[in-house]
């Protein structure tokens, strides 16, 4: 959904309050209405109103302020939540933004009450918990970020991102045991979120299985085909099992995303190892090293 949309839908939704009561359904007036229930309602034309063209107005600033952010322009950004804020938006997207700038200003302390801000006004949104264990995280406040991450758990058990958060959290803490039980009730709820199955990957390095880590690498590059640090992993894993066709390609795949010259050195050492010298200086050249 496009941001404009999503920030319109948000603000009437908040605008809306709490629904009214059921009334009982009144007899049907007559034969007309009894075919075509709605024929009333569409022989009523709408009409804009004052409170209508509020809402589009602000989701229009919104959006602006939203692009602002994105393009990295950060005073304009800045400039447009001010002025939204100072006609007295109380959006969750305003509040998150706010936020957001803070921590783009390196005062992650100043974003706290701007999170907290925007979780009481969409307790189930999961950026703004997100961002707010993010910045307990930068504070050196790590029980304050796995209670966050908990919370959110409790608040909306259908996102992944309550466990996930509370296993990156445990795995920051050196705690894997608790890291691995928290981020397979993530990969339960949603098995393609791309940070936790990176966590899982790692995990399972940990304990030295091949095998699965191989297996949860080509699951994460499926759902992000451009994640070159888990197609480097996969050329390594390849190498290391003598699948040298396999470890070029993944190897190659991850310079082709991002040119990092341990990759160049693996492909050079791989070029060694087929006795292809020309090939060799070339990714050698590549890694900024010296070629025999």
């Amino acid at each position: 959904m496009p941001r404009r949309c999503l920030a319109l839908a948000l603000l009437l939704l908040a605008a809306c309050g709490e629904p009214e009561r059921a009334t009982p359904a009144r007899p049907v007036a007559d034969a007309a209405s009894w075919m075509n229930p709605f024929g009333a309602a569409l022989r009523t034309p709408w009409t804009e109103t004052d409170a209508s063209r509020t809402a589009a107005a602000t989701a229009r600033a919104i959006d602006t302020a939203q692009q602002q952010f994105d393009d990295g322009l950060f005073d304009q950004a800045r400039a447009s939540i001010d002025a939204l804020l100072g006609s007295g938006s109380g959006h969750p997207q305003v509040l998150f933004l706010a936020a957001r700038l803070r921590v783009q200003a390196g005062a992650p302390a100043e974003a706290l009450p701007w999170c907290e801000r925007a979780i009481a006004a969409a307790p189930r949104w999961p950026p703004p918990r997100v961002l707010l264990a993010q910045c307990y995280l930068a504070l050196e406040r790590p029980a304050a970020a796995q209670s966050v991450f908990a919370d959110f758990e409790q608040v909306a058990p259908w996102s992944p991102w309550g466990a996930y958060g509370q296993a990156a959290i445990a795995m920051r803490r050196g705690l894997p045991a608790m890291a691995q039980e928290h981020v397979a009730r993530a990969l339960a709820i949603d098995g393609r979120l791309t940070p936790a199955l990176q966590l899982a990957a790692a995990l399972t390095r940990l304990r030295n299985d091949a095998a699965g880590e191989e297996a949860l690498l080509l699951r994460l590059v499926e759902v992000d085909p451009e994640h070159a640090p888990a197609a480097a992993r996969l050329g390594a894993l390849a190498a290391a099992g003598g699948r040298t066709a396999d470890a070029r390609r993944w190897l190659e795949r991850a310079w082709d995303l991002s040119t990092d010259t341990s990759i160049a050195e693996q492909l050079a050492e791989l070029a060694r190892r087929r006795g292809d010298s020309a090939d060799e200086r070339r990714w050698m050249t590549a890694a900024g090293l010296r070629a025999p």
